[in-house]
């Protein structure tokens, strides 16, 4: 996802839990390493390890690599969340986020911009990204919203670390001042949220808890982004949160106030990501529990023609918040991981593809589930 607390890393290889952002003495523009690696230093690491899913992840990742465009990119319907399903808009289409995610799940295999069989088509595909970020720093194309330039974001933060070119961390850079320049900060409503559309003055869990991830991602790679982004964002998200039905709701004012395992799942990794020392206002063991309880596959037979709009998102959120929280409780993670690499091979297809209704459940074109299944397994 790759993962060692909340986000994808190049290759799987281990980094050091910084909590959230810290305080800085340095102007708050973002900064990055001018060497582009790691903060460690590591730009070309050792192959990650085979792990019990290896087969279905690289039969996986050769599923996505034979649906690249030439110009780098995956297409994707580009649509929006109604309720709980996806409205597709422009159908097969080149897809800022979907790319994002094929690219992630590459790198989280060992195949970076500096090594791998699939080397060239890493490269092509981060090009394709960088070519979409206009002058403000926006990364879209086709209609593409604001998850698309947070997903954009993280990738390019991965691709940083892993040795990504000049041009990657200059993209990066200006991606991630736009998050934070464009963040809403109505104190009394939405202390700190985002939301579809930039600007937007409104603001929903689940566009939030990305935007954290790829700030979280750019941090360990150096970044410098003002401490007062993650709080705010930190409050948006308490916000959401229900102590009493021990719940997170997509919104926590406006119309939509009702909660799902992909919210909850989101809300906790967010929680995780923007708490400070000592913050206990959540209480994590129970959504631990929520979100065992809400998981779709728990039960057998689950099919893949019930993964709906947030099945692979939800997992996706739901197993970055469980190996965060590793260090306080590393059975829920180990068991969590277990039913991960049970049940998701299930529900592979033939040709190596995932399915879901984002990509209209045809395994011959879907990209965003394959690329989906293939960060989860990565853990």
């Amino acid at each position: 996802m790759f993962l060692v607390v909340a986000a994808v890393s190049c290759s799987r290889v281990d980094r050091a839990d910084h909590g959230s952002a810290a305080p800085s003495t340095e102007s708050s523009s973002l900064k990055l390493q001018a060497d582009g690696g790691s903060q460690s230093g590591a730009t070309n690491p050792l192959p990650p390890p085979k792990n019990e899913s290896q087969t279905n992840i690289d039969k996986g990742l050769a599923h996505l690599i034979a649906l690249q465009l030439p110009e780098g990119g995956w297409k994707n319907d580009v649509g929006m969340k109604i309720g709980e399903g996806y409205v597709p808009e422009q159908r097969g289409i080149s897809h800022v986020g979907v790319s994002a995610l094929c690219l992630m799940a590459l790198m989280a295999n060992g195949h970076t911009p500096q090594s791998g069989a699939y080397k060239p088509n890493v490269e092509k595909g981060l090009e394709y990204i960088c070519s979409l970020a206009g002058r403000s720093g926006y990364i879209n194309a086709n209609s593409t919203r604001m998850r698309s330039h947070a997903l954009a974001t993280q990738c390019l933060a991965i691709a940083a670390s892993c040795g990504g070119s000049k041009k990657c961390r200059e993209v990066l850079t200006k991606a991630v001042n736009y998050i934070v320049e464009v963040q809403v900060k109505d104190q009394e409503n939405i202390p700190g949220g985002w939301r579809y559309e930039p600007r937007q003055h409104d603001a929903d869990i689940l566009n939030v808890t990305h935007q954290i991830l790829a700030l979280d991602q750019a941090i360990q790679v150096g970044a410098k982004v003002p401490p007062e982004t993650m709080e705010l964002a930190g409050k948006y998200i308490a916000k959401c949160y229900s102590a009493t039905e021990q719940v997170f709701t997509y919104q926590c004012v406006f119309r939509y106030d009702r909660s799902s395992f992909c919210t909850n799942a989101a809300g906790t990794l967010a929680y995780l990501l923007t708490r400070t020392d000592g913050t206990t206002n959540v209480d994590l063991a129970a959504m631990v529990n929520v979100l065992t309880t809400q998981r779709p596959d728990r039960v057998e037979g689950f099919e893949a023609n019930k993964c709906n709009f947030g099945y692979w998102i939800g997992q996706y959120f739901a197993s970055c918040a469980l190996k965060r929280y590793l260090a306080e409780d590393t059975v829920a993670w180990d068991t969590w991981r277990k039913v991960n690499h049970s049940r998701l091979p299930l529900l592979q297809q033939p040709n190596g593809a995932w399915i879901d209704e984002i990509g209209s459940f045809d395994p011959k074109t879907n990209a965003y589930a394959t690329a989906m299944a293939c960060l989860v397994l990565s853990q």
